[in-house]
């Protein structure tokens, strides 16, 4: 994603939504209601995939790449983690992804209303036409006592920053070699060969839950604690999480589990990769 980074971006944010104010040319979205929420930009790209509209709040550490999930756009990790975002002390930090149709947004506001924040995209001209339209995504830092007691993000309940898979298992094994397979589908191979090892068999049993699709990856990594699941338009794949700054001479296995809502997996669900 293109980045802007910290109290630098916000600064050429709004520098940008003001000079373009002054001309008459920009209205504000959404309209001035509610109180308004301080917030440092940490992260802004006017013309990523963000859509349909989606935000999490967490006070957890936060990969925008992971969150693109939701809109089928996560990415493999290649910067050995540092787009990894921690937030500071007092701070919340809000991942948004929205739409503004043929218009580039310049900048952000966030208000509160009530129990609910509203996140809008500011600034820019709309175009007659283009190529496709434009989801903006943001990642914000906001002071966690403006945001206490919020419920909704833009009247949608907020969804996970780690994207739409949700790890149901995390087994460290004996050996690879790595593999992916839908659970109920194909994973008769794999347990056949992890047939020793009580995790794994529990881990591949457990239940699929209606409306979801679950799915086993074998990863490799070093001394990791849990994973995350990786979903782009056609397909999925997973990345081990915990370990990174570790090094080990031989590589470890483990087994990881994700449940999936339905409506989130891609098709053809293409593993791995």
């Amino acid at each position: 994603m293109g980045r802007m980074r910290t109290a630098a971006a916000a600064l050429a944010t709004a520098m940008a939504v003001s000079s373009l104010l002054a001309c008459g040319q920009v209205p504000l979205l959404p309209p001035a209601e509610g109180s308004p929420v301080p917030v440092e930009v940490i992260e802004f790209d006017p013309q990523a995939y963000g859509r349909p509209r989606h935000a999490a709040l967490t006070t957890e550490p936060v990969q925008l790449r992971i969150f693109a999930g939701w809109y089928g756009k996560a990415e493999t990790d290649d910067t050995s983690g540092v787009d990894r975002v921690v937030p500071k002390p007092g701070q919340t930090l809000l991942a948004v992804a929205s739409e503004t149709g043929c218009r580039l947004s310049t900048g952000l506001e966030v208000r509160r209303v009530g129990d609910d924040l509203r996140v809008g995209f500011t600034g820019g001209t709309a175009s007659q036409t283009c190529t496709r339209p434009y989801g903006p995504v943001a990642l914000l830092s906001v002071p966690t006592a403006a945001v206490v007691g919020v419920r909704t993000v833009d009247g949608v309940a907020p969804v996970a920053a780690s994207g739409p898979g949700v790890l149901t298992g995390f087994v460290r094994l004996e050996s690879g070699p790595a593999t992916a397979v839908e659970i109920g589908r194909g994973e008769a191979a794999l347990a056949a060969r992890l047939e020793r090892n009580a995790e794994a068999q529990a881990a591949l049993g457990r239940p699929v839950r209606a409306g979801t699709q679950a799915f086993a990856f074998v990863l490799t990594g070093c001394r990791d604690t849990g994973a995350v699941l990786l979903v782009t338009y056609g397909g999925m794949s997973a990345e081990p999480v915990g370990g990174e700054g570790i090094t080990c001479f031989l590589p470890e296995y483990y087994l990881a589990t994700f449940e999936v809502p339905a409506d989130r997996v891609p098709e053809p669900a293409l593993l791995g990769g």
